[in-house]
């Protein structure tokens, strides 16, 4: 039997005045030329942003370092990581994490932005669809912090509970065997990896809609690799 396990943590209390993020440029439903995006900057402002927290972006899927300052914006380039940006449809989220890693899970705790480069194309995002953002894990882990692996996300248009929609997180790697280990929640709360082993793991997150439909665009796949785990 695996000694891995996906388990759920505590929920941190939520900050008073609750933070309110929001991504300046680019504009909602923006088009940049592609000779913008060399110096182009993303801007935001996070009213109420409690000491300590960061902001999480994920653009297309893919988390990037945590940002502690809005002081003179972000490179686009910087956050498109080494692919860059092709062109077409771009979907950039921000949400605001405690210093422990967890989002703060209330209505209006994340700025979604869906732009376009070059020229506008027909897309796939749509902004009341029912929308799982995945901050965590991502990267590489070691010593440590790979004791606990934080699995984060951000849900919006959408209400988890008995009658509502559901999450299904399926984990792959070493240590487990070929099928993963799965676990099912109606509730939004953060969970743990408790003791993976060393290597590559892929983590899938669904949001089920009531009826346990999985989402139109797809589930979100995310590797994460461990090395050199304390024991």
């Amino acid at each position: 039997m695996s000694d891995i396990a996906i388990v759920p943590v505590r929920t941190s209390d939520l900050p008073k005045p609750l933070p309110k993020p929001w991504i300046e440029t680019p504009g909602f439903e923006q088009v940049l030329g592609r000779d913008w995006v060399p110096g182009y900057k993303v801007n935001f402002k996070v009213p109420n942003q409690p000491a300590g927290s960061y902001v999480q972006f994920v653009l297309d899927g893919r988390p990037v370092d945590p940002t502690t300052t809005s002081r003179g914006g972000i490179s686009l380039t910087s956050l498109a990581g080494p692919d860059g940006l092709s062109d077409g449809e771009h979907v950039l989220s921000a949400h605001v994490c405690m210093q422990n890693g967890q989002s703060v899970k209330a209505p209006g705790g994340i700025s979604v932005h869906r732009f376009w480069i070059g020229k506008k194309t027909p897309g796939t995002y749509q902004s009341s669809a029912p929308m799982l953002v995945l901050g965590g894990p991502f990267g590489h882990y070691s010593g440590s912090a790979a004791d606990e692996i934080l699995i984060d996300y951000y849900v919006l248009n959408a209400a988890l509970g008995e009658k509502g929609h559901s999450v299904r997180m399926t984990l792959k790697g070493p240590g487990l065997a070929e099928e993963g280990t799965e676990r099912f929640t109606r509730e939004w709360r953060p969970w743990i990896i408790v003791s993976p082993h060393n290597g590559e793991y892929t983590l899938k997150v669904e949001l089920l809609d009531p009826s346990g439909n999985p989402p139109p665009g797809g589930a979100i796949v995310r590797t994460f690799t461990v090395d050199g785990r304390s024991d």
